[in-house]
């Protein structure tokens, strides 16, 4: 298939489909475009609008199931300050709708900061998971300023366990 050639989707392999997906965001012009590392980097909500807009004409669902594992350890900033380390599988599906027993899955490990009471993470895991899934996936990412809560600096943290749970089930909402 040509970058010229229409895709069949009634025909068309999830592979073939997230092809085609990466072809219709190549084309795309972006509003913000910044230099700071090799990949695109453009604001999350333009490349979520975006990457929807090309999974629905490649003829994409990208599922999510529950995180395959879960870990949260207490971290100490480099101000002193306590914060818990959040870290997980998250597992994306990608589906043909013509026939849904085409699928792939693809699986990414995702980790946040945030203070022990921090009722978001579970969200702030799906959306960095997402971010870097899409890095992978369609070389571009958001603005650095974007992922404070990815970021860690490992030479002035020291980290402790506090629990490791294996059935996401165990996961707190």
């Amino acid at each position: 298939m040509s970058n010229n050639t229409p895709l069949d989707k009634k025909s068309a392999t999830i592979y073939q489909r997230r092809m085609e997906a990466k072809r219709i965001l190549a084309k795309e012009k972006f509003s913000e475009s910044y230099s700071e590392s090799a990949f695109q980097t453009v604001p999350i909500k333009e490349i979520l609008m975006l990457v929807r807009k090309a999974h629905s004409q490649a003829g994409i669902i990208l599922e999510t199931n529950a995180f395959e594992s879960f870990e949260a350890k207490e971290v100490m900033s480099n101000l002193g300050k306590p914060l818990q380390l959040y870290r997980a599988i998250v597992p994306f599906v990608w589906v043909n709708p013509d026939n849904p027993e085409d699928k792939c899955e693809t699986r990414i490990e995702a980790c946040v900061l945030g203070t022990s009471s921090d009722d978001k993470f579970i969200s702030k895991l799906y959306t960095s998971a997402l971010k870097i899934m899409y890095r992978i996936e369609y070389n571009i990412s958001g603005s650095n300023t974007e992922d404070i809560d990815m970021i860690l600096d490992a030479n002035t943290a020291s980290t402790k366990p506090l629990s490791s749970v294996k059935n996401s089930s165990e996961i707190p909402q």
